[in-house]
């Protein structure tokens, strides 16, 4: 990291700070590798307020995401990247939605690594040799589209006027991850029967983990099961929350599969 005004803030996120921590330190080596001058909030990094807006606490979660808005702005950063979905989809969603305009660019680090690769930034060395298959995390996915704003009216029957424009989970970040692990030398990427805007939820997400952990588990076990049809020797994913319940679920199964953030992955090549 750079004494210098940072070109990026990477957004650590709560999960990845505290409990994934293998996935921030695998990002702190890739931008490190590539050179990328970034800067890390904390002490000034709060979390996002994604749990608080997903549980209802609204008030809560406008103190905590005015905080963190006004640090990155008063930073002079025109760009923002995370390696947490939740984290991901609550700046790119909720914060443009109850602020307007931020003024700076939010990326998943997938996207950035992807970037990196692509204009010669950054160069994978080592082979993996394994067959791997992808899991899209809803916050990254469906749910990660950018927020379009609509002022209307809703009548009795639920119909809006004018038409709202209605995000259908086509749009969000698929191509990145995909993208990155087809340049990793040795793997082959097998996908699964559900995959992208269709893709079965790991069930860990928007306190559903706290809440009923046994259906989190069942619901992450389903998944495994779809996994196991491919022939995949290493599941991967791109979000901590869906590390965690999809890895618990491989445990409680007795399953030999291992689990990866694709970041993960990247970080064993340089």
């Amino acid at each position: 990291m750079s004494e210098k005004k940072p070109d990026v803030i990477y957004f650590v996120g709560c999960t990845s700070s505290y409990r994934t921590t293998e996935i921030a330190i695998a990002t702190v080596k890739i931008l490190e590798k590539a050179g990328v001058n970034f800067k890390i909030m904390s002490p000034d990094e709060w979390c996002c307020g994604s749990p608080m807006i997903n549980t209802g606490q609204l008030e809560a979660a406008k103190k905590l995401m005015e905080h963190n808005l006004k640090s990155i702005q008063e930073s002079g950063v025109e760009e923002i990247i995370t390696s947490c979905a939740g984290c991901y989809k609550t700046f790119k969603y909720s914060y443009p939605k109850m602020f307007g305009e931020l003024g700076f660019e939010v990326k998943h680090t997938i996207e950035y690594i992807d970037q990196l690769l692509r204009e010669g930034d950054l160069e994978l060395e080592k082979e993996l040799n394994l067959k791997a298959t992808y899991h899209d995390p809803c916050h990254l996915g469906r749910l990660s589209e950018p927020y379009v704003p609509w002022e209307g009216e809703r009548d009795h029957f639920g119909r809006l006027t004018p038409t709202k424009k209605m995000n259908r989970g086509v749009f969000g970040v698929y191509d990145a991850p995909r993208n990155v692990l087809k340049r990793i030398p040795g793997v082959e990427l097998i996908e699964m029967e559900r995959i992208k805007e269709n893709a079965w939820c790991c069930g860990a997400g928007a306190g559903v983990k706290s809440a009923y952990r046994d259906f989190a588990l069942w619901t992450a076990s389903e998944r495994i099961e779809e996994v196991k049809t491919t022939g995949a020797d290493v599941l991967t994913s791109c979000c901590p929350f869906c590390k965690m319940n999809l890895h618990d679920a491989i445990k409680q199964n007795d399953e030999k599969m291992e689990i990866y953030d694709v970041i993960e992955l990247v970080s064993k090549c340089i």
